[in-house]
């Protein structure tokens, strides 16, 4: 959000973009607890198991590319918001045409 939108843009576009916010760092907390789990996950297996565990490295590619189709997601969600947030707005610019 830039200075101009919070101070001059309409009130609802603050907590869109909070709620947006708050998504991502709770995304981002699970991706980071998923790491956690999977690392913790293969070195427990490899020590316990007497088979072959999965590769590490697989795992965290598999989770990256998940993390990437995610932040695309964000995007989207994100040019939604913005769309939405600023429709009264935009209307408001055309009517006065």
């Amino acid at each position: 959000m830039t200075p101009f939108e919070f101070w001059y843009g309409d009130l609802y576009l603050l907590d869109a973009y909070v709620v947006a916010y708050n998504n991502r760092v709770k995304n981002t907390a699970i991706l980071n607890g998923l790491y956690t789990y999977i690392a913790v996950q293969t070195v427990a297996g490899e020590i316990l198991s007497k088979e072959k565990v999965k590769n590490y490295v697989e795992q965290i590619e598999y989770m990256e590319k998940l993390k990437e189709a995610n932040s695309e997601t964000e995007q989207t969600y994100d040019d939604k918001v913005k769309f939405w947030a600023t429709l009264k707005q935009r209307a408001k610019s055309k009517g006065d045409n």
